[in-house]
């Protein structure tokens, strides 16, 4: 298992010849992701400072970041499960889960990030997150929601502030003071996903953890790789 990636149960950035041609292009990023995975959160991070290092060496590019659900734990119930007791059983008990949340912290605070485990009551089952996400992404353009920002609070409110984000009120009052009109949310509508994962299509079978990033449908890493890798990763894109 990769470090700064969660599973299911130096290249150089060549800028030379690219700045050529100014004309306007778009990059698509699309990234892999799931609430649960703390790296997640930090690869969010890591894929806007390269997108912001992006900006600033090809002003010509325009970076549109597309974002996909992948659920790491499917089974989980509605309800969720005791956090702790969940990780010590994964990860082979409190030592272990302390080792890797130390490493997490470290990698973390790096990030400009700070997490705080001990207030996480509840492994939640993302399902409903993630609807609540799809809903943002279809109610962008209509209703100016920062689908960004949501995803941003969805899991601040889980890894910063311990709240339970399988808990369909908490993902109401995120969704609405994410910008998302109220007769568009998912559980007022009554499209809240079945237990069951939707399979993923055949353009991301070949992801297997999270999380992970694709640029220009072309190059794929996995892991919360540092900006500077995936900077170069979207230099590479260009140039294919």
């Amino acid at each position: 298992m990769n470090a700064g990636a969660c599973h299911r149960s130096r290249d150089r950035g060549n800028r030379g010849d690219q700045l050529g041609d100014a004309r306007p292009c778009k990059l698509t990023v699309e990234c892999w992701f799931d609430f649960v995975c703390p790296w997640c959160w930090i690869g969010k991070r890591h894929l806007h400072a390269a997108v912001d290092a992006l900006r600033a060496l090809r002003p010509d590019v325009r970076a549109e970041i597309v974002w996909h659900p992948y659920r790491l734990l499917p089974d989980v119930p509605r309800g969720g499960l005791p956090y702790d007791a969940f990780y010590r059983a994964r990860l082979g008990g409190g030592d272990a889960v302390d080792a890797r949340r130390a490493q997490v912290r470290q990698a973390g605070r790096e990030a400009h990030l700070e997490f705080a485990f001990e207030r996480i009551r509840t492994m939640p089952n993302t399902h409903a997150a993630h609807a609540f996400v799809d809903a943002a992404a279809d109610a962008a353009h209509a209703a100016r929601v920062d689908v960004d920002a949501m995803i941003e609070r969805i899991f601040a409110a889980f890894f910063a502030h311990g709240r339970d984000i399988g808990d369909i009120a908490t993902l109401e009052c995120i969704a609405l003071e994410s910008g998302l009109p109220q007769h568009t949310l998912p559980s007022r509508l009554g499209r809240l996903p079945p237990r069951s994962p939707r399979p993923l299509g055949v353009a991301h079978r070949d992801i297997a953890g999270v999380p992970a990033f694709r640029f220009g449908g072309r190059e794929t890493l996995s892991g919360a790789r540092s900006p500077a890798v995936l900077l170069h990763a979207m230099l590479r894109s260009l140039c294919a």
